[in-house]
């Protein structure tokens, strides 16, 4: 119900005080707006009210790793395949254009991604490993993989390895790819 845009209709840049400033305090006149809304025109909301808002402005992207693999927006549309899967997507691109409207660019039907374990690696950084919105990857592939679903299979293969880094004295570089997605199919988890 609600986008939260600069004047100027475009993107609220959070790495900007200001901008992020202004961003929280539209997010919440937003919210105040969308309950008035509801209690006019929604049967039982009448009596309805906004009891609290969220801590931060929910952002869909910022800054992200430069890691050993940047997945690509041609990667989602292709289907790619990776040797060190940890995770098979199939969320359409989405984008969030003018005004309050969404685009969505489908995948072919059948099609899934893979996400390689290379882009939760940071280039140059041990002891680091990166789940969700900010691995490496570019803008068209995160319109697509920063979704609460792919996220979580994120984490989840960052914990997995996390716990076999640990195991071999606390290196969070290169496991074993094929012990870390046998773990991660052994807990139930897509990688196909």
């Amino acid at each position: 119900m609600t986008r939260v845009r600069n004047a100027d209709g475009s993107p609220v840049d959070t790495t900007d005080v200001r901008q992020a400033t202004w961003g929280e305090m539209e997010g919440r006149r937003l919210a105040e707006e969308a309950a008035d809304f509801l209690r006019a025109h929604v049967p039982g909301f009448e009596d309805s009210f906004l009891c609290d808002t969220a801590v931060h402005l929910g952002v869909r992207e910022t800054r992200h790793i430069a890691g050993e693999y940047t997945l690509t927006g041609d990667d989602v549309t292709g289907g790619a395949r990776f040797d060190d899967a940890i995770a098979a997507c199939a969320w359409p691109q989405e984008y969030h254009v003018s005004g309050r409207s969404t685009e969505y660019r489908f995948l072919p039907p059948g099609v899934t991604y893979q996400v390689p374990y290379r882009s939760l690696l940071p280039l140059g950084t041990r002891n680091l490993l990166v789940a969700g919105r900010c691995i490496s990857a570019d803008h068209d592939a995160l319109a697509s993989v920063r979704v609460m679903a792919p996220s979580l299979a994120m984490g989840q293969a960052a914990g997995a390895a996390s716990v076999l880094a640990l195991r071999d004295e606390g290196r969070t570089g290169p496991v074993d790819v094929e012990e870390l997605q046998h773990s991660l199919r052994g807990a139930g988890a897509l990688l196909e």
